[in-house]
């Protein structure tokens, strides 16, 4: 490993406040028991540091760091494993300090500024996605919270592979459905299951519009998503028909497709990926009993269920474009609404 990389890194280590949980002296522990670094330690020049190889008894150690020289910063190298806990005399320092290793994945904990020490685990076990320079830049220019668990991080590390700038669930979501509902022709997705997981994604789905993660595909979350926004527009009052895959409570999955509606920038890929599922729904045999009066919109929803119905209208040839579809819909809703309601569940 390069020894200036290593400075720079021990630098951050000193001199990043945000690292630390308390003021004062900072005191880092580097355990090294390949002695891969010896060389590398001694010639560091650290500005405010003291360098100390641990050698003499912890006694002596101590007494050094907490009555001798109280108020110094230090660096101390252990060039022999990390003691187990019950076996490690300098542990209560070592708590309120910092741990330093120069492998790889801890360099890269180093540079993202995590306080978690769990969260250098989580590096090594992705080694495929930290190969890439490119990715493990894109990670560390997103400024992730230095207190991120490892859902933060696998989030952030997600939202790389998609291409944003920041960690978001929800755009991160989006992308990966307009990449096509068929995972075998999502080249998001199969980036997704080489570099992170699969199980790591539906973790965020799930946390973010409460889609259930048994059994899970893109195609069942785009439609569940579709059909639990088109009940709760209707007050659920919807087709027995579609109530089982309506998402419970159903909030978060009515404000994310509800905000996807309305993004100037990806509607469209929302109205192309709803004319794909067109006939997965049998969109008109499930309403055509339904009448308007049953279906007590709110004027602001209007537009929602004239956008959910768009799509299906114009692919099934009805309309052939969206303006003249907007001018007639309510005489269109009327025309398919008719009849009576027993087929509504709580009916």
């Amino acid at each position: 490993m390069n020894t200036a990389r290593i400075q720079n890194t021990l630098e951050t280590f000193f001199q990043d406040s945000a690292r630390w949980s308390h003021p004062g002296r900072r005191i880092v522990f580097w355990y090294d028991p390949e002695q891969q670094f010896t060389s590398s330690f001694n010639e560091l020049q650290l500005e405010g540091v003291e360098k100390l190889q641990l050698a003499d008894t912890a006694f002596t150690v101590k007494y050094h760091l907490l009555v001798e020289q109280p108020n110094q910063t230090f660096l101390l190298y252990a060039p022999f494993p990390e003691p187990a806990p019950q076996e490690n005399w300098l542990l209560d320092i070592q708590k309120s300090g910092l741990t330093f290793s120069a492998d790889p994945a801890a360099l890269i904990y180093a540079d993202l500024g995590l306080r978690s020490r769990g969260l250098e685990i989580v590096i090594r076990e992705h080694d495929k996605f930290f190969k890439s320079p490119k990715r493990t830049e894109a990670l560390q220019a997103m400024g992730i919270s230095p207190d991120s668990d490892e859902r933060g991080l696998l989030l952030a590390m997600l939202s790389v592979l998609a291409g944003l700038k920041v960690p978001d669930a929800g755009t991160l979501i989006r992308r990966v459905l307009l990449g096509g509902l068929l995972e075998s022709d999502n080249a998001l997705w199969s980036d997704i299951e080489r570099f992170i997981s699969p199980e790591a994604f539906w973790e965020v789905v799930q946390e973010h519009t409460d889609f259930p993660k048994q059994n899970p595909s893109l195609n069942k979350l785009f439609v569940q998503l579709l059909i639990t926004h088109f009940a709760k527009s209707l007050h659920s009052t919807i087709p027995c028909q579609l109530a089982n895959q309506v998402i419970t409570p159903g909030q978060r999955a009515y404000a994310f497709i509800d905000q996807w509606m309305r993004d100037q920038q990806d509607s469209l890929g929302w109205k192309i990926l709803s004319s794909e599922v067109a006939e997965q729904l049998h969109i008109f045999d499930a309403i055509e009993n339904l009448e308007p009066e049953g279906m007590a919109l709110r004027k602001a929803e209007t537009l929602v269920v004239k956008q959910f119905l768009i799509a299906f209208v114009i692919h099934s040839g009805v309309w052939s474009s969206r303006d003249k579809f907007l001018g007639d819909v309510y005489g269109l809703v009327v025309h398919f609404y008719r009849g009576d309601r027993s087929q509504l569940c709580g009916q």
